[in-house]
């Protein structure tokens, strides 16, 4: 019976350190309140994508069969499609992803060529589609085993 009371007193103690006497928990009666941000807080937020958390943008399937998960930051222009289980080495599959990324993303009959192209630009080589304000570039990230894990993406 004294281990048990010497516990909660060394709980209590250390609850009286953690949550300050004037906040909400310390109060028995109420629930802690969250008052929203002010515009001029928001304004002075910083905003460093590198430090700048991907949101769930859209969920879906390529051919019933490949779970995607697109992610993008708000400050970002790409988006990120990750595959689960990844694309097979197959251009035919890819193709279809690819289109079902713009769909989802940018709307449907946005492509206003069918045909994908393949792209350099600084030593690397890019998928794009034209598209009605531009190009829809594509990124793979090919495994070893030549499957397709994700893709970045992005309307130029």
């Amino acid at each position: 019976m004294s281990t048990l009371l010497g516990i909660m007193f060394g709980i209590a103690v250390l609850a009286s350190f953690i949550i300050p006497k004037d906040s909400n928990l310390s109060k028995s009666n109420s629930s802690p309140t969250v008052e929203p941000a002010t515009a001029e807080q928001v304004k002075q937020t910083p905003t460093n994508s590198e430090n700048e958390e991907a949101l769930l943008e859209s969920e879906g399937y390529i051919l019933d069969k490949y779970h995607y998960s697109i992610y993008k930051k708000p400050s970002d222009v790409r988006s990120v499609a990750m595959f689960e289980p990844f694309l097979p080495r197959d251009d035919t599959t890819l193709t279809l992803a690819l289109y079902e990324l713009v769909t989802v993303t940018y709307g449907k009959n946005t492509v206003t060529d069918l045909e994908p192209k393949l792209e350099a630009q600084n030593d690397t080589i890019f998928i794009t589609l034209k598209a009605e304000d531009g190009k829809y570039v594509f990124m793979p990230v090919k495994e070893d085993t030549g499957e397709v894990s994700s893709i970045v993406f992005w309307l130029e």
